[in-house]
Formats: structure tokens, C-alpha cells, sequence
């Protein structure tokens, strides 16, 4: 998805959020069925490369240029329920590890790519790009037939290449760089580190499927905070709760208790990762770069997930 971003950062801005999720879709569907009669190292790739490329074209970048096109006042709790959703596909993770041990791997993934086309196609045309084509304003409101120059509230676009220049562009890429380098090392190891303490694959991914559930509150929590209060000082709270996320697991190995463990793991970590999906530092971009908002969010996403694959290796 890292490698993609920019050029799903161009697409959506040239053919809008509907085409692309619902080509991402198409993609993520065949990159799935295709992974299942994997035989070899480069089908192996072949797959990933698809589904990389579909999951970027359906998530993340352009259903936050969706959202963001129709709201300005509420921003903040339409990024979080939107990131909500990321958090309930946790109800997934036993779905799935219960399949892998009814059915085995292959048909399980030829389960999900038939799965995401039934679902995903549908909802892809429930999708709209802008307000404006549609005779409305963002936040829903009716756009008037005739507007005098003086009442009209004009956007000036910034160039992408002065929001290069830009000192927030900047700093934001630093601390999302070094943001995804730890959340996703935790996510990518949750499971293998639950069952070296002991833990039964079956009961490991009801934890690990805690996470994204209890996240949904961060999500939606954070989301409705940028929107009532000042979105820098939200910000420094957003990357302080991280922190504290992160102390919270590097102990919660000396709990001896087998019961207690679990629920104190999911618990904590919708601190580091609940914060992800509303966090402010989308609320950021969509203020400072309203109009290449596409393109620096795939400039952004291509340095995140590149680097968080970064950080998967360091903590192996």
C-alpha cells in the first residue's frame, strides 16, 4: 500500500473516490483468489503486489477524500466513525481462523475475494465524490443559485509543491513515520507473541481481535475531541496517549495472570492504535492542503507504510 499511495493520491484526484474504490475492490477480490492457488515465489509476490494496490485504492486515502469533500464542521467525528469501521472488522479475526481450521488457507482466501466482490461492489456505488455535483455544500447544506462575489467564501489552492515546503507537511510525515513504525510492529507481532507466552491460537485471535474493537472508541473519542477543541494541542495529547500505549504493553508481560493478560493487552492498546484511524494529524491535512489533499496524503501514506514494513523488521 506504501509504494502505491502517491498514485492513488493522483487517481483519486483525477477520477474520484467512487471509480477507485470500486476498482480497488476488483483488485483486492482477485488478489485474494489469487493468493489461494499460489504455487510459487513470484505468484506469491503477483498476489501481494494486487492486493496492495487494491487495498490502497479502497481504503485510507480515498475514503478520507470522500469524507473530507463533504464535511468541514465535523470533520473530525466523520473521520472517526469512518475509522470505526476499520476497528469493527476485528469481528473477522475468529470468522477467519475458524475457517483456516474447517476449510485450510485456500479456500479460505477464495471465500473472502468472492466476499469482498459481493460486498464491496455494491457499496462502492453508494459512494459519492463531491457535494457540489450534486447540488449541495459540504455539511449537507443546499448550495444556493446565485451566490454575489462578496458573500462567496473562496479557496485558494496551494501548489503541491510549495505544500512540500510546507513546515507542517513536514513535521507531520516525521511523526507519522515514526508513529507507523511502532504501531504496526506491535499489530504484526501481537499473535506471534501471545502464543509464545502460551496462549492457544484460537484464544490469541480473540485478543487480537479485541484491538481493532476496542480501538473503535479512540477512533470515534478522538475524532469528536478534534472538533471541539483546539486540533494542536489534540494532536500532542493524540501522540502522548501513544506513548503511553506503548509503556503500558512493554509491561504487561510481568502479568502473571493467563486470564488477566488478554484483557489487559486489548485494553491498553486502543491508546496507540484507536487514536490511528480519527487521528488528528488527518484533521491537519485536511485544514493546511484542502485542495491537493490527495496528493499529500499519498506523499504521506508512501513514507507511513514504507517505513512501518521498516519497523516490522526491527522488532522481529
Amino acid at each position: 500500500m506504501g509504494i502505491f499511495a502517491p498514485l492513488v493520491g493522483f487517481l483519486v484526484d483525477r477520477f474520484g473516490s467512487r471509480k477507485l474504490i470500486f476498482s480497488g475492490v476488483i483488485c483486492v477480490g482477485f488478489g485474494l483468489i489469487l493468493l489461494s492457488f499460489t504455487r510459487s515465489l513470484f505468484m506469491f509476490y503477483g498476489a501481494f503486489l494486487l492486493l496492495g494496490f487494491g487495498a490502497g485504492g479502497c481504503t485510507s486515502i480515498v475514503t478520507m477524500t470522500a469524507v473530507g469533500n463533504w464535511f468541514k464542521k465535523n470533520v473530525g467525528i466523520a473521520f472517526g466513525l469512518l475509522s470505526a469501521g476499520f476497528g469493527a472488522s476485528g469481528l473477522l479475526i475468529p470468522l477467519i481462523v475458524w475457517l483456516i481450521d474447517v476449510v485450510h488457507w485456500g479456500t479460505t482466501l477464495i471465500i473472502l475475494g468472492l466476499g469482498m466482490w459481493g460486498m464491496g461492489i455494491p457499496l462502492s456505488f453508494v459512494v459519492r465524490d463531491k457535494p457540489e455535483a450534486y447540488g449541495y455544500l459540504p455539511d449537507g447544506e443546499i448550495a444556493p443559485e446565485a451566490t454575489f462575489p462578496k458573500e462567496r467564501q473562496i479557496e485558494i489552492p496551494i501548489p503541491f509543491k510549495e505544500a512540500l515546503k510546507n513546515k507542517y507537511f513536514l513535521f507531520l510525515n516525521i511523526a507519522e513515520v515514526v508513529r507507523m513504525m511502532l504501531v504496526t510492529a506491535v499489530v504484526t507481532h501481537a499473535m506471534p507473541y501471545l502464543g509464545s507466552i502460551g496462549m492457544p491460537r484460537s484464544t490469541a485471535s480473540l485478543v487480537v481481535a479485541g484491538i481493532p474493537l476496542a480501538s473503535i472508541i479512540g477512533r470515534v473519542g478522538f475524532g469528536w475531541l478534534a472538533d471541539h477543541y483546539p486540533k494542536k494541542q489534540i494532536f500532542v495529547f493524540f501522540l502522548f496517549t501513544h506513548g503511553n500505549g506503548f509503556v503500558y504493553i512493554l509491561f504487561s508481560s510481568t502479568i502473571g495472570d493467563d486470564f488477566l493478560l488478554p484483557l489487559y493487552f486489548s485494553a491498553q492498546f486502543w491508546w496507540i492504535y484507536g487514536t490511528a484511524g480519527s487521528n488528528p494529524s488527518r484533521i491537519f491535512w485536511q485544514g493546511h492542503f484542502r485542495q491537493d489533499v490527495r496528493d499529500c496524503y499519498g506523499k504521506c501514506f508512501f513514507r507511513r507504510y514504507n517505513w512501518a514494513n521498516f519497523g516490522r523488521f526491527c522488532f522481529r
